[in-house]
């Protein structure tokens, strides 16, 4: 319940007055403080005014469901977020030490955070690819060409 709250709380309001890379190091800064699991944000190459307000809300959203999942289902109890960028693409990798999990499994199931994630980078044209396995962790990776 918490981590909804601090997930619905933050934004549009830090995303909107200060970017994306504001935005997502408050909602981990607020996450990190219940001190729960430890999650790290790098960001290398990513410049604010690459993206519209409307991609910006997208590719925060995605970073949230996909923490949040780890915390939620994975019981991850590290997660890395890494956005970089440069002039051709924008990389989100988001690594987390998790249970994992069996990825046609959960794709059955037509799980609605896991078909979010890929509309909004459907919307964003990018590509969207994740590597999980039971016992190993996941990794999400999105990529989004610059045009």
């Amino acid at each position: 319940t918490e981590i909804r709250s601090i997930s619905h709380n933050m934004v549009p309001d830090a995303l909107q007055k200060n970017g994306l890379v504001f935005a997502v190091d408050n909602f981990i800064e607020k996450l990190n403080q219940l001190k729960e699991q430890e999650i790290s944000f790098e960001y290398y190459g990513y410049v604010e005014n690459m993206l519209d307000d409307a991609a910006k809300l997208m590719l925060y959203r995605i970073i949230q469901e996909a923490v949040n999942n780890a915390i939620k289902y994975a019981e991850a109890s590290t997660i890395a977020v890494q956005l970089s960028a440069d002039e051709h693409e924008i990389s989100l990798i988001i690594e987390d030490n998790g249970k994992g999990f069996d990825i046609e499994n959960i794709k059955s199931k037509n799980g609605i955070g896991l078909r979010n994630m890929q509309l909004r980078t459907d919307y964003l044209h990018g590509k969207l690819n994740i590597e999980s396995s039971e016992k190993n962790g996941t990794t999400l990776i999105v990529e989004i060409p610059l045009s």
